[in-house]
């Protein structure tokens, strides 16, 4: 118990050291000369994603046989740094995925008629709040909102018509976009940098991405 309490003790009295080392740290970088980033970025499934899994999961009309192929998601962010803790800027994001479609023949086997592209797209209004923006690491959580679009290939879906008997081989679903960012980190040089983010939404859940400051 006493070695309990030393360990505490010595903890506690270095967290002023560490906190002058940081606060040395940020006054060495000037990131009023850093404002602007911009960062391209790939990650794995994105909450979307997963709700459009779901509910397509089962094969249209039960006559279809699918084998499904994903393509990832795909960023690019824009961010301004108006103050030491905050920062706004626009996301533009794609993710796509497709479907190889087989139709049920009368002898119980399956056919390849096609394959079908599904695409989902959103340009949304960023806002981060950065909670620790040193030279090297900038630690920050974030949201996201604006307009998004489904896109999806209808051609082998059977009975897919409008009121009027027109059949429509695409598919276009305009809809809210939103995401969250749960934790980010960028990390790097003074004018390129790598960042990792764990998100919840419109942006993959897991994503990695290369940035500059402009």
């Amino acid at each position: 118990m006493k070695r309990f309490f030393s360990i505490c003790l010595m903890a506690i009295l270095t967290i002023p050291m560490y906190a002058q080392q940081a606060a040395s740290a940020s006054s060495d970088w000037d990131w009023e000369d850093h404002r602007s980033t911009l960062s391209v970025s790939a990650g794995y499934v994105s909450g979307w994603y997963l709700m459009e899994a779901l509910v397509t999961w089962i094969p249209a009309a039960a006559e279809h046989a699918q084998k499904s192929r994903y393509y990832g998601a795909y960023g690019l962010q824009y961010h301004y740094q108006n103050l030491w803790w905050l920062r706004s800027g626009f996301k533009l994001t794609c993710e796509l995925d497709g479907h190889e479609i087989a139709r049920k023949q009368s002898d119980n086997t399956y056919q390849r008629v096609g394959k079908a592209m599904h695409y989902t797209a959103s340009a949304m209004v960023s806002v981060q709040f950065t909670y620790m923006n040193l030279k090297h690491v900038q630690l920050y959580s974030g949201i996201d909102a604006g307009l998004g679009v489904y896109v999806a290939d209808k051609r082998y879906d059977e009975g897919y018509t409008d009121s009027n008997n027109n059949a429509h081989p695409v598919s276009t679903v305009w809809l809210p976009a939103f995401n969250l960012t749960a934790f980010g980190v960028a990390a790097g040089g003074e004018h390129v940098f790598g960042l990792f983010e764990l998100n919840l939404g419109y942006e993959a859940f897991a994503k990695i991405g290369l940035g500059v400051h402009i």
